[in-house]
């Protein structure tokens, strides 16, 4: 997922480079994924970003302690009872007695997201987007609507998964996204099944945390780590001072008939360092979708809820997809190296 925020720090030019860039893209292995949001510029309150447990540790060439910032476990590490404090959406589920069926559910659905990838065509969407600022009760402070016409586009670079994302006015013309007062506009939710992506799943941890029944249909509940020295899926915040790596965990919902995600989560790898953003929850739901003449379904995004958590406040987007259609266009899109 990506995010582009408009910040008060940054200047008119600033906006407008970030704007000729396409606003800012996601990329994976070659090609990262970007958020363009301002961190730098916003004052922290007392202690923000200390809250983490500190240890001590002893060095030869030293006399006295030198105190380290406990980094918290990954979700692969918790406990069942510990997730589901941290996703609730879990509650009911049965947890996996072992581990002997892990191998072949993510052979299963990262064979299914590799054809997802392979196979893609150039789509469009409704998209409904709703920017909310919450107080700290969780009542709504201030909301911003808007509706754009969504274009998924493959790219022109010999990548799969490589797809770029457009937002487009009623008249086919790149829309003016508007952005909530200190808030960000997310998206690049159609590429997060990536995750999986066979040659991809390698740079990640992954645990089968047992079964789930929702709504009369049966899923595997797998939980993944990235490990930052080496997943190739990467995400970026893009600020005025340069670029800073992110890395995900969460769960993924893949049905046990068919071996497709229905549902992902995911939130920031635990870091010790300090800094405005503290966290970001992600939720996709993925729904079937049939375009005429192709015989393969896709499972595209159908709602997203995206919170923020900074040290400024909580913000949460709201996505919702609808209208799926092919798209075609006469207009070549060229790829140039960043």
């Amino acid at each position: 997922m990506r995010t582009e925020r408009q910040d008060p720090f940054f200047s008119t030019e600033q906006r407008h480079f970030c704007k000729e860039l396409g606003v800012i893209g996601r990329r994976f292995c070659i090609h990262p994924c970007l958020f363009a949001i301002s961190l730098s510029q916003i004052p922290a309150p007392p202690h923000a970003g200390i809250a983490l447990p500190l240890t001590a540790t002893y060095s030869p060439q030293q006399s006295g302690p030198v105190l380290k910032a406990v980094v918290p476990p990954t979700i692969i590490e918790k406990s069942p009872q510990e997730i589901i404090q941290d996703f609730p959406q879990l509650e009911g589920f049965e947890p996996a007695a072992d581990q002997s069926e892990l191998p072949m559910i993510l052979k299963k659905a990262g064979d299914n997201v590799n054809v997802y990838f392979h196979n893609f065509v150039n789509i469009s969407a409704q998209e409904e987007v709703v920017q909310e600022r919450l107080q700290p009760d969780g009542k709504v402070d201030e909301s911003h609507k808007q509706k754009f016409r969504y274009l998924l586009v493959r790219s022109a670079r010999k990548i799969d998964f490589d797809l770029n994302e457009y937002r487009m006015d009623k008249k086919g013309r790149p829309a003016e996204q508007k952005v909530l007062r200190g808030g960000t506009l997310t998206k690049g939710f159609a590429s997060m099944p990536a995750l999986l992506y066979p040659d991809l799943q390698a740079g990640s941890r992954f645990a089968l945390l047992g079964r789930q029944d929702i709504e009369g249909r049966n899923f595997f509940v797998v939980a993944f780590a990235q490990v930052p020295t080496l997943s190739d899926f990467k995400e970026k915040i893009v600020d005025d001072l340069g670029a800073h790596t992110l890395f995900l965990q969460g769960l993924v919902w893949i049905d046990s008939t068919n071996f497709q995600i229905i549902r992902m989560s995911t939130q920031l790898l635990p870091d010790p360092s300090p800094k405005p953003l503290l966290q970001q929850t992600t939720v996709i739901t993925f729904e079937q979708v049939h375009f005429e003449g192709i015989s393969t379904p896709y499972w595209l995004p159908q709602e997203v809820v995206v919170v923020t958590d900074r040290t400024d406040g909580r913000l949460r987007n709201l996505h919702r997809y609808s209208d799926y259609k092919l798209y075609a266009s006469q207009t070549k899109i060229i790829y140039q190296p960043e």
